[in-house]
């Protein structure tokens, strides 16, 4: 009855409030405002909601619905967050195929190509999960890149590498266990560079648009991408497998089309089909078949025409998103006061229609920020709490644990919690590693200097003769000055830098840095010096012959 008498005010009294009205009272217990800090506060509060909806008062998850006006803004958002409170969604955003990750990793090989080898792009082919490149080192191709600044050039690569291995055995700084792992290094680098190259080769060509379609597939087989699309999908294989099918269909029937107006035999460059691909994948969108009666529904506000449901999750409530600013259509014309009107009136009916879809329970959500700009709360909610009281809600609902990750987070705080760890065993956690780690953790900030192996220290039954062997050829080392500001200032950085080797890996710079311009003039003048002493020339009291031998000798040895 209640619900009744809500529609029956709301469509008589919504947006002509007259003067002197009285908020009504009657549904302070039915409709709740929460105020988010952003559109992704505003989806955690929805998914909290909604857990706690299904958990303790056993709502079934099709009796809920979650709609927006614009609900591209909000897709992602909802799938990611949705999945990680483990609720059953049925989401109707059609998907555009540019964002699936699939399509993203089937388009960068071709974009691997067009780069020449750019190291970014290399990176982006052999992480995105997809495509199977077996023995390929990712953390040493981008090391070697650093160390020898190459960016990009498959030719560049083949070449870096060459000459770097050549210098290695000139190199007396370095150690021989040092020089064989360096070599090592660089040989697995160029193994892997001439790896992809020849993966890529018959694709690189110009191609006829059957020869290209053939290869392509063909590339795509031998990486493995259908197999892995049911191995790396996580629960998202109808949707994966669909944005590929899309794809390659589209990409068909396209260059169908061009074949039948270019001609069958005419061959194009592999940057004209990465530029086809790319139109198609900015267009073309694909929908996941919606399943009937299976979990929560979100949508859009036109999609709910007609259906009622228990507990109705209204978002997006800020101007711009609902409702949406009229935008004119520039070739048509006619009164632009006029459409205007009509754009406001359809809104205000849409807003109407989602206000009268719902039994038991209305939330409005109002985001107040959207990355870095600030939102403002829709004019529609202002309306409507001119005609009835509308309590606002937290959006932080505290003290309940939603999500795995959160229950992680609160074990890591309190891992004696009994109650914490009874909900672990359920979720097969492990408990016993996760207390180590913990345990481990607290140690080393209790007490860093305690020996134990947490906190670096070797115990005697762990020597190693190659360890031993190792710090003793060190051990016999002049060490250079910075050598030793490194160890005064941090011991352990010394250890992590020049025992270990360890280094961060940074983008190549092709520029030359000033350390290094430093150690090749310093290495130029140590090589010019020890030549001169060892042939007794005094520099200052030569001729002008004697002068210019010495100087050709010097730019000999910098041009080397």
């Amino acid at each position: 009855m209640e619900k009744n008498d809500f529609n029956e005010i709301i469509r008589s009294n919504l947006f002509k409030i007259k003067e002197g009205f009285k908020q009504l009272e009657k549904f302070k217990n039915s409709v709740f405002k929460v105020e988010a800090k952003s559109r992704t506060e505003e989806i955690e509060f929805i998914a909290k909601k909604i857990k706690s909806l299904l958990l303790k008062e056993k709502v079934k998850p099709e009796q809920i619905c979650v709609v927006f006006n614009i609900i591209g803004n909000y897709s992602n958002n909802v799938r990611d967050i949705f999945k990680k409170f483990d609720i059953p969604l049925n989401l109707t955003d059609r998907i555009q195929l540019k964002s699936s990750p699939p399509v993203i990793a089937a388009i960068s090989l071709l974009e691997l190509i067009e780069s020449d080898f750019y190291y970014t792009d290399i990176a982006r082919v052999l992480t995105n999960g997809f495509l199977e490149l077996k023995d390929i080192d990712l953390n040493n191709l981008l090391s070697v890149a650093a160390e020898l600044k190459i960016t990009y050039g498959q030719a560049n690569w083949s070449n870096f590498i060459k000459d770097a291995l050549i210098l290695l055995e000139f190199n007396d700084e370095l150690l021989d266990s040092e020089k064989e792992q360096k070599k090592r290094r660089l040989n697995k680098a160029a193994e892997d560079i001439t790896k992809l190259n020849d993966l890529l080769n018959p694709i690189r060509k110009k191609n006829t648009i059957d020869d290209f379609l053939k290869s392509f597939k063909k590339l795509l087989l031998q990486l493995k991408l259908p197999c892995r699309l049911l191995d790396n999908s996580f629960g998202k294989e109808e949707e994966y497998i669909k944005s590929v099918t899309v794809l390659l269909q589209t990409l068909t029937e396209v260059l169908s089309l061009i074949k039948k107006e270019e001609g069958e035999d005419k061959k194009y460059s592999i940057n004209y089909y990465i530029e086809q691909l790319r139109t198609i994948t900015n267009w073309a969108r694909f929908n996941v078949k919606e399943k009937s009666d299976y979990g929560v529904l979100v949508t859009s506000v036109n999609e709910i025409r007609g259906l009622n449901f228990d507990y109705l999750f209204l978002g997006g409530m800020c101007d711009g998103d609902f409702p949406t600013k009229y935008s004119p259509e520039i070739f048509f014309s006619g009164s632009f006061q006029k459409k205007e009107l009509i754009h406001q009136t359809e809104e205000r009916y849409h807003f109407y229609q989602a206000l009268t879809s719902w039994k038991k329970q209305l939330y409005l959500l109002i985001p107040m920020s959207d990355g870095d700009s600030e939102l403002v709360a829709s004019t529609f909610v202002k309306d409507l709490e001119k005609l009835i009281v509308i309590p606002k809600i937290d959006s932080a609902l505290r003290n309940v644990i939603y999500s795995k990750e959160e229950l992680l987070i609160e074990l890591g705080r309190s891992p004696n919690n009994t109650v914490l760890q009874k909900a672990a065993a359920k979720h097969n956690i492990d408990l016993d590693k996760l207390l180590k780690s913990n345990k481990i953790g607290l140690t080393r900030k209790s007490d860093p200097f305690e020996e134990n192996i947490y906190n670096g220290f070797i115990k005697d039954n762990s020597k190693n003769e190659k360890i031993e062997e190792y710090i003793t050829a060190l051990l016999n080392r002049e060490l250079s000055s910075s050598q030793l500001e490194i160890f005064a200032k941090c011991p352990f950085k010394y250890f992590a830098e020049k025992i270990l080797k360890l280094k961060p890996i940074e983008e190549p710079k092709e520029e030359a840095e000033p350390i290094e311009l430093g150690n090749v003039l310093h290495s130029i003048l140590y090589e010019f010096y020890s030549i001169v002493r060892d042939r007794n020339v005094e520099i200052n009291k030569t001729g002008q012959k004697e002068f210019e031998e010495i100087k050709e000798l010097l730019f000999n040895i910098a041009e080397e």
